[in-house]
């Protein structure tokens, strides 16, 4: 399938507090800031980024309209009152299909206040609206529990834990599944 055959969103979802949006330019200063802090960094896959990858990641992303087939994308968390980017969330959709992956980030001073939540919900219930996705994962660093805490609020829950990670260095995640509603 190509992967770009999935529907368009309406996007900017938009909720009470925040909107999920394609990112821009502008977003640059408030991205590579809460990308290089080491508290959002420390359960992360991903390195800071320098100016230049960020700005060609940014501009790579700007033309996003929701999620594609078989690579990932990224949408931008913004304040509603002043579209202040404030984290991001990726997206995954398999080949075919049938399954997705989500992460997220989020900037600290917004941490722990229910904007990744509400900006969660908005993206997966346009997922199982807009895709044939039959469940959608996400991939959890053992030791961060708000992040596991913020899953399981979702409805999501763990169909691996890996139970061997040790205090100095992280071996596996735990991965956490939530099925697409009326499924079994």
């Amino acid at each position: 399938m190509d992967c770009t055959n999935l529907p368009a969103w309406p996007l900017p979802l938009v909720g009470v507090r925040i909107r999920v949006r394609a990112l821009r330019p502008n977003d640059m200063d408030a991205f590579r800031s809460y990308r290089s802090d080491p508290e959002v960094a420390r359960y992360q896959g991903w390195s800071p980024m320098g100016e230049q990858e960020a700005c060609a990641f940014i501009d790579a992303m700007a033309d996003v309209e929701g999620p594609r087939l078989g690579t990932w994308v990224q949408l931008g968390i913004a304040c509603v009152d002043d579209d202040r980017l404030i984290g991001d969330i990726g997206l995954y959709v398999s080949p075919d299909g049938s399954s997705a992956q989500i992460g997220y980030s989020c900037a600290v001073p917004y941490q722990r206040q229910g904007l990744t939540t509400e900006a969660l919900r908005l993206v997966i219930s346009e997922m199982f609206a807009r895709t044939q996705c039959q469940s959608i994962r996400a991939v959890v660093d053992p030791r961060n529990i708000p992040s596991k805490r913020l899953l399981a609020r979702l409805g999501f829950v763990v169909i691996d834990a890996f139970a061997g990670q040790s205090e100095v260095s992280r071996l596996a995640d735990d991965t956490y599944e939530l099925p697409r509603p009326g499924r079994l």
